[in-house]
């Protein structure tokens, strides 16, 4: 992104752009997928030879990266994001894959107006400001084609609750952790937005709207701890440690007990939620 909106995003982002935060991102990114069963929603077409997708907050870039494997090579995907360090360089992607400096909250580019068959847009809990998520959508709709799509996953954090193997394990470091950064008085930290995502969607003008919700499979639990464990460690760095008073150290030593309780049989759940909508012909 640039200017001033883009400055201070940069400033108030609360994860880590680092090797470690670029590896949580992959790890996230392919979990997902496992436990959502796609990518792209089979619902969505992507027989059209001149297929155009854009992948807004593209992070490190792997959803288009594992995207270009699965279409024809005269398909067009573009990346947008406002930091390409997590992003291989340009001489690494494919031909037809592309990345691009984006500020999601500035004007939209006349070029970008109406040129996308297909947006994705996953991840956006840390960037929509004031629980409101419609200035944004109403820029990703400019982006599409009439009839085009959007697909747009999160996680709900209204659904987070906390598994127990045993009724007897002790979670009060796990709570203590999680309970750390929400109770900044910052509304990222309150993400309301997420579960009225669909009624968001009708309201913007988008229509065959539906949602695909699901939670982690038992088996997979511990994994989908440790990324959100990884996710919390990166904001005690970034976000806490700003805040002063040890925050941040008090944080990352509740990470370290919370772990030793994770092993015993403790862990975190919550809804990852998928909701399409179709901007009208």
């Amino acid at each position: 992104m640039a200017g001033s909106s883009s400055e201070q995003y940069a400033r108030n982002y609360m994860l880590g752009t680092g090797y470690q935060g670029t590896a949580r991102l992959n790890l996230q990114h392919f979990f997902w997928k496992d436990q959502m069963g796609y990518n792209l929603h089979p619902s969505i077409p992507t027989s059209s030879s001149e297929l155009k997708i854009a992948d807004i907050g593209t992070g490190t870039g792997i959803w288009l990266l594992e995207m270009a494997r699965t279409l024809a090579s005269s398909a067009q995907l573009d990346g947008f994001d406002n930091n390409l360090s997590q992003c291989p360089p340009k001489e690494w992607l494919p031909d037809n894959v592309n990345i691009y400096d984006f500020d999601a909250f500035a004007d939209l580019p006349e070029h970008l107006i109406g040129k996308y068959d297909i947006l994705h847009i996953r991840l956006f809990l840390l960037i929509v400001q004031n629980n409101d998520p419609m200035p944004l959508l109403k820029t990703f709709i400019q982006m599409l084609k009439p009839g085009g799509y959007i697909q747009w996953a999160e996680y709900d954090l209204a659904s987070r609750y906390i598994v127990h193997a045993q009724s007897s394990n002790s979670s009060a470091n796990l709570t203590a952790a999680i309970d750390a950064p929400t109770g900044q008085n910052d509304t990222r930290m309150h993400p309301k937005w997420v579960a009225d995502l669909p009624r968001t969607f009708r309201e913007g003008g988008l229509i065959d709207v539906f949602e695909h919700r699901k939670g982690t499979d038992l088996t997979h639990l511990l994994l989908h701890n440790d990324v959100i464990l990884l996710a919390l460690e990166e904001m005690s760095y970034r976000a806490l440690d700003r805040l002063g008073d040890g925050k941040g150290q008090a944080l990352r030593e509740s990470l370290i007990k919370a772990d030793l309780e994770c092993r015993k049989g403790v862990a975190i759940n919550q809804d990852r939620v998928t909701v399409i909508g179709r901007r009208p012909l």
